[in-house]
């Protein structure tokens, strides 16, 4: 779907299209589901690797051509790990139905107290803000081999993330790991 607002004030005016979807993704009797159909992830590892450039792309052209080469092999979904994609991953993915786990790229020592939680928040709601219309954004990771006392904190991100999904366009799964 494509919304177009506008903005009009004696300033002038403003004008956004912002291309969003709707989708149910949830994990239930050890499977996923897509809008309540049983949907198998066949997916790869991304690691963010882009030798010549040493950065992502920001052209969905560029994204097409990744996970149009990905669809030839089969996959239908792909892990970031370690971090987020550009826009243009996302447009790209929701153009040709290639479904995304995100991870906000913290490689952090998690504990009660030490304020690594208030900085994964703050990434959190960047990311959720920013990507969360997407169709495609169907997982979002904290962290990658967390360290401390994790589990309590990482549980709590949990529950927060469930908490303010409604503020947040489509339902997406979380994991605490």
């Amino acid at each position: 779907q494509k919304l177009t607002a506008i903005l009009r004030s004696q300033a002038g005016e403003q004008q956004r299209e912002i291309l969003f979807g709707f989708r149910k993704a949830e994990a239930r009797d050890g499977r996923f589901y897509i809008n309540d159909r049983p949907t198998y992830l066949r997916g790869t590892h991304f690691g963010g690797d882009f030798p010549l450039t040493g950065y992502p792309s920001t052209e969905e052209r560029e994204w097409e051509k990744i996970f149009g080469i990905c669809r030839e092999w089969g996959l239908n979904f792909i892990r970031f790990h370690s971090y987020c994609p550009p826009e243009a991953a996302f447009a790209a993915a929701d153009r040709l139905g290639i479904y995304l786990q995100v991870e906000c790229a913290m490689w952090n020592t998690f504990q009660e107290g030490n304020g690594m939680e208030e900085v994964l928040w703050e990434e959190t709601e960047r990311i959720l803000k920013s990507f969360g219309h997407h169709p495609s954004f169907v997982m979002l990771s904290p962290s990658n081999e967390p360290g401390g006392e994790w589990a309590p904190v990482l549980a709590q991100w949990y529950r927060k993330c469930k908490e303010e999904e409604k503020n947040y366009s489509g339902e997406r799964l979380y994991t605490r790991q």
